[in-house]
């Protein structure tokens, strides 16, 4: 008796010690990401933004800032005005005003200043780094992506490079044949004019993937069509055209409202002002003529819905917008007023190539509005050329991606 006694106490001690143990365990923590985004324009937020909303459950995601903050000490924006004011701001402010061939400019002095830099970068990047201490980087940026990839290599961290645009020729400046083999670039499409533009920097094939575009999940949910119309109080009856000039709200709205006016058919206009809230009023006080009705809306979280109801859009050539889009089957109609930016012209080409649309200015909107709703096949046609091609979904080509990236046995030797 005395003997069972003493094997049933052994044995719930032992029972207890097992509890406590595995109460006593930590989460195994997730594997951490720095996410190098900038502030510049919407695209490459809405990309960090898609990426975290199907990953941020998996991985620890840091955002990183690069231009305004990580290398804040290269910006001479910043350094002139104390800090008040960001090159991201001046960017932005061009962007809103369609001063494009001031943001050509713009673009090629920011190469010069982080190339004349080069080093001061790598230090400031690297120290950010060293103290984030990341498995993986990603980067969704141009302009520096060599300066990353020297300092990933000197620390043995994966690098995923992420190109927000279908011309990538900006996010390859400076490499060229890279030797790292923890370094991959993820493209969205297979478009040979799209590879072209990655050829000079002669990486390797294997290190090369086509995985889709990160765009955010919504984009791939079944829509309920009339309630979406109903939930914004768009007209069934009538074609419906939405204005989308980038989550800056360029000023451009509004040159295009002038001229919408004039169509003398049907039609419903849905404008998508972003954060420029001040074009409101201006657009709402155009004199409508009785056979047009308007919705004018300022930032808003429900873009799919609304590129899943129009028949058409009038979208600024921005990458992000374009393959929105695409992804949507909306029939494109790309602005083309001013010089376009060197790395939005393929989007245009393409647009033309494949027949998803074709370009508009203020000049020839309102003959090229009257003659889609007048021809409503063509419209269809347009369409149709969008529904046949090839669009990955990013989550499911990225996962594995990463985990060979992170799985990779670590360097014996880190600089």
């Amino acid at each position: 008796m005395f003997s069972k006694r003493i094997l049933f106490l052994f044995a719930l001690s032992l029972f207890t010690l097992e509890i406590i143990n595995l109460f006593a365990q930590k989460p195994q923590s997730k594997r951490s990401i720095v996410f190098f985004s900038s502030r510049g324009g919407g695209g490459h937020e809405s990309v960090r933004k898609a990426f975290q909303a199907e990953f941020d459950d998996i991985y620890d995601i840091e955002p990183a800032y690069i231009f305004g903050d990580t290398l804040r000490k290269i910006d001479h924006i910043q350094t002139l005005t104390f800090g008040k004011i960001k090159g991201e701001d001046v960017y932005n402010f061009c962007l809103r005003h369609k001063m494009n061939r001031t943001i050509n400019l713009f673009y090629s002095f920011g190469r010069f200043n982080y190339s004349f830099n080069r080093g001061k970068a790598g230090r400031l990047i690297r120290r950010y780094l060293q103290e984030k201490k990341p498995d993986l980087v990603i980067s969704a940026i141009p302009i520096v992506n060599d300066i990353i990839l020297k300092v990933t290599k000197e620390l043995d961290i994966p690098f995923l490079l992420i190109p927000t645009d279908l011309d990538v020729s900006i996010f390859m400046k400076g490499i060229d044949n890279p030797d790292y083999k923890k370094f991959h670039v993820a493209l969205p499409f297979n478009e040979p004019e799209a590879l072209k533009t990655i050829q000079p920097a002669h990486i390797p094939k294997e290190q090369i993937s086509i995985i889709g575009f990160p765009i955010r999940p919504d984009f791939f949910e079944k829509k309920d069509i009339q309630k979406i119309k109903k939930d914004f109080d768009i007209p069934t009856n009538k074609p419906s055209v939405l204005i989308l000039m980038g989550a800056a709200g360029s000023s451009a709205s509004y040159n295009y409202a002038k001229e919408l006016a004039k169509v003398r058919l049907p039609v419903h206009y849905i404008f998508v002002l972003g954060r420029n809230t001040k074009l409101r009023p201006k657009i709402e006080n155009i004199n409508w003529p009785s056979n047009i009705s308007t919705s004018v809306l300022g930032f808003t979280s429900r873009m799919s819905d609304l590129m899943a109801i129009a028949d058409m859009g009038i979208i600024k050539s921005g990458t992000l917008s374009t393959v929105e889009s695409i992804y949507s089957n909306l029939v494109l109609l790309l602005d083309a007023n001013d010089q376009i930016l060197k790395w939005e012209q393929l989007n245009h080409a393409l647009t033309q190539k494949h027949g998803f649309g074709c370009q508009i200015t203020y000049n020839n909107a309102q003959w090229l509005i009257t003659g889609l709703l007048s021809h409503p096949e063509v419209v269809q046609e347009f369409k149709q050329n969008i529904r046949r091609f090839e669009k990955k979904r990013f989550s499911k080509e990225i996962r594995s991606i990463i985990d060979n990236l992170i799985n990779q046995p670590k360097s014996t030797i880190v600089a």
